[in-house]
């Protein structure tokens, strides 16, 4: 009796013990491999345009059709001839041609073997030239080809929202913090919808509340909600590294990544400014993403860029509303935090589509006469076609590689 008493007290002091243990590596920071300081901007005699940062700039006007409008461009991608897009209110992936045409509709909505209740996101194999889209409601992946034929339909467990394709063809599922069983946020599986291993560990969040302005996944990174680290997932290894740490003015501590507790983007008193949407480019030697930021009584989202040549932009050197209201690249392009580029892996560009809600905002500034003046000598290709387009009824697709450095 007192050898199995004892042989008790052991396992409980053991279990106390590797509790302790588990809960401090929760909240271990390991540092990551690239750290980004924005709070130090390059020397420039002015702030620059976002358009100063590209090379390789083309436009694709999209021509109107009797059979779709496109609302909300969420996401581009390019495959075998065709721009992909993600109509962000509609919930369904269309096809155009690069003159801008418009091909179809990438499968139907509804409840057959060969639809989506909805397309919330999708990711493009260009090995495969197939097109996978992610739908949360029938919890499932469909699989097209470059031609919009169908080819496949999988059933996924748990509540997911975005997908994204890893290094190496395998599929990583991004959910809400709170949504499925256990601590982890992505699940892995291979490419034909079969599990293989969870990843993002996380403990109990206070004060969690789903947002669809943090906490992403793109390709093999991916960040915590309100966190401004991003990570790669290590599909080989137990924990993933932080890949890099942007710092800018105000940011939120990520002492509290998993203390959510009374967080408002737009807290003037108490400024907490947090990385919102990425993207990892050319090899993980570029990024492009928003970050929040409060000047004088503003509080909004500016875009964030890093050069491979190792150069770092933010709003402390390009120009951003409401410092700078003539820039038509921010008023058309780059109105944060959901309109930011997709990265297309297999060519090296990025893709951008006019905002409609910033045109409708903004729509004084984008028709001001300083403000088209000042693209006769930076892009003319663009001013051309705005004045055959004043009203910009069309949406413009923009296609441009990053400068190695400027």
């Amino acid at each position: 009796m007192k050898k199995i008493l004892i042989f008790m007290i052991v396992i409980a002091f053991n279990s106390l013990f590797l509790g302790c243990n588990k809960k401090e590596k929760h909240q271990e920071i390991k540092q990551a491999q690239v750290l980004i300081d924005l709070t130090k901007p390059n020397l420039l005699d002015s702030l620059i345009s976002p358009r100063q940062l590209m090379t390789e700039v083309e436009y694709i006007v999209l021509k109107p059709s009797e059979s779709f409008i496109l609302t909300a461009a969420h996401k581009i991608q390019e495959l075998d001839g065709k721009l992909f897009i993600l109509d962000r209110n509609k919930q369904i992936l269309v096809a155009y041609d690069l003159n801008g045409n418009f091909i179809g509709q990438v499968g139907n909505k509804g409840q057959g073997p060969e639809e989506y209740v909805e397309a919330l996101d999708f990711v493009v194999n260009p090995l495969r030239k197939s097109v996978l889209i992610f739908c949360r409601g029938s919890h499932s992946i469909l699989e097209f080809k470059s031609d919009l034929s169908f080819v496949r339909k999988s059933k996924i467990d748990g509540w997911y929202n975005q997908i994204g394709l890893l290094e190496s063809e395998n599929l990583a599922l991004y959910s809400f913090l709170d949504e499925n069983e256990g601590l982890f946020n992505i699940k892995l599986h291979d490419y034909n919808g079969k599990f293989l291993k969870f990843k993002m560990e996380h403990p109990l969040v206070k004060g969690y509340v789903p947002s669809d302005y943090s906490g992403f996944i793109s390709g093999n990174y991916y960040t915590y909600p309100l966190s401004s680290i991003i990570y790669k997932i290590d599909e080989n290894g137990i924990e993933d590294f932080p890949a890099y740490e942007i710092n800018f003015l105000d940011k939120r501590s990520e002492d509290l990544r998993f203390d959510h507790t009374g967080f408002k983007f737009n807290n003037m008193e108490n400024p907490e400014a947090i990385l919102t949407k990425f993207e990892v480019g050319r090899e993980g030697k570029e990024l492009m993403f928003y970050y929040s930021f409060f000047e004088g009584t503003y509080v909004g989202f500016t875009l964030g860029v890093i050069l491979s040549g190792g150069q770092s932009f933010g709003h402390l050197s390009m120009k951003h509303w409401p410092k700078t209201k003539n820039d038509i690249f921010n008023l058309l392009f780059f109105a944060g935090p959901y309109n930011l580029p997709s990265y297309n892996v297999s060519n090296g560009f990025y893709y951008v589509a006019t905002n409609i809600d910033a045109i409708a905002a903004f729509s004084d500034q984008i028709k001001n006469e300083n403000t088209f003046n000042h693209l006769t000598k930076l892009d003319p290709d663009l001013y051309k076609i705005l004045i055959n387009n004043p009203d910009l009824e069309y949406p413009i697709i923009m296609k441009f590689k990053l400068r190695e450095r400027i």
